[in-house]
């Protein structure tokens, strides 16, 4: 999707570095933005259709890893929107397809951090003593959850971004957000549920998802002590919801007895990080006292045509099934990219893209093998270890 100057990898960088604006102009620029759109939607159904009926194919050694990175590309897109959604430009030159983006957030929202049986299964895996046999199946199938768990976090991100220029944008998708999925009593439940912390059977925080990925308390307490950035995200979308856009919101007294339990999570701790959230606090304090009552703006608005989400559509309805012999496709699939692929050659790219000189970009800070201090040495013969100094 990205210029041929300017391929993918480094699109990610750039974006991942935060250094410019100049990708996501490139993107809008070159009308990019709804084809980037458009592969995020064809990764989805590659991994809904046609994933669960090569799974067990693809656990092979020679393939997870391909299959992995097929899987992964998912995520990578999505974060690339979550860069361009934070200027109103990438809203906009989504286009139509801001709905599907708005409906695909609500559906990962639902499916995989609204509830707890779905966080538990994100498994944690930290100081191992021992190197077991690998079982490519389960390993599979572990990063999968993994990488929805990623996607579904982003989610929330790239759903306060929208909420942010809701003024500046067409009004179906201010509709979409309050009336049509109600994402104010979808952020609620997510609130209650904290999918960002993993807690033990003694109601103790163990871990905090942290820069994608779960950080173990004891190796950071600071964590503890601020407010989690996407707890961070939910109360502010539910202020540029609520406050920001409250008179296109009816407040049912179903509505009003799920906002109503968000007064449990105020307090002053809160305000001092997020001073906004007092006026949150007093209309709800309002709205507890006060009679339910139909917003005149839902009332006269009897008749309302809206865009349809033909890409979330499509995957997620039976036209897909209907149009396409998906279990023909699947094995197609896999026979054409996975089995019939120079795997030699396939590595040889992988390994290009992931060499140590690129991998700096994405690795956390080096810590030095000997005393534990932050490094920038690395050992010139195995390459993996790193010093801070000559004595080290």
């Amino acid at each position: 999707a990205a210029s041929s100057d300017y391929p993918l990898r480094d699109v990610y960088k750039r974006q991942l570095l935060s250094s410019e604006d100049f990708v996501m102009n490139s993107f809008i620029d070159e009308n990019k933005v709804e084809e980037l759109i458009k592969n995020l939607f064809v990764i989805e159904f590659f991994k809904m259709k046609v994933f669960p009926i090569i799974k067990i194919k693809l656990s092979d050694s020679k393939y997870s890893l391909k299959a992995y990175l097929c899987l992964h590309f998912e995520s990578i897109v999505i974060n690339l929107l979550e860069k361009f959604f934070y200027n109103i430009s990438g809203c906009l030159a989504a286009g139509n397809y801001l709905l599907d983006i708005i409906e695909y957030c609500y559906y990962n929202m639902t499916t995989n951090i609204s509830h707890v049986d779905f966080v538990k299964k994100i498994k944690i895996e930290l100081d191992k003593n021992s190197i077991e046999k690998i079982d490519y199946e389960k390993d599979l199938e572990e990063k999968f959850h993994g990488i929805q768990f990623s996607i579904s976090m982003a989610c929330l991100s790239i759903t306060r971004l929208i909420s942010d220029h809701l003024d500046q944008l067409p009004f179906p998708v201010t509709n979409t957000l309050l009336n049509g999925k109600d994402f104010p009593l979808l952020l609620v439940e997510i609130l209650e549920v904290k999918p960002w912390y993993i807690i033990n059977n003694s109601k103790e925080i163990t871990h905090v998802y942290d820069d994608n990925k779960f950080v173990s308390v004891e190796k950071d307490q600071k964590l503890l002590n601020i407010m989690n950035k996407y707890e961070g995200q939910i109360w502010i979308t539910l202020y540029n919801l609520l406050i920001m856009q409250g008179l296109k919101y009816e407040i049912t007294d179903f509505r009003k007895n799920i906002l109503l339990r968000l007064k449990k999570f105020m307090n002053q701790r809160l305000y001092d990080q997020l001073p906004p959230l007092v006026n949150l606090y007093r209309a709800l304090e309002q709205m507890s006292i006060s009679n339910t009552q139909t917003n005149t703006f839902s009332t006269t608005k009897s008749f309302l045509v809206e865009m349809v989400p033909e890409l979330f559509n499509f995957n997620h309805t039976n036209k897909s099934d209907k149009s396409l012999d998906i279990k023909l496709l699947s094995e197609t699939v896999f026979e054409k990219y996975f089995k019939n692929g120079n795997i030699k050659e396939e590595v040889s790219q992988v390994g290009e893209v992931f060499s140590l000189d690129n991998m700096d970009y994405f690795m956390d800070k080096p810590i030095c093998g000997n005393c534990g201090k932050e490094a920038n040495n690395r050992c010139k013969q195995c390459k993996m270890e790193w010093y801070c100094s000559k004595e080290c």
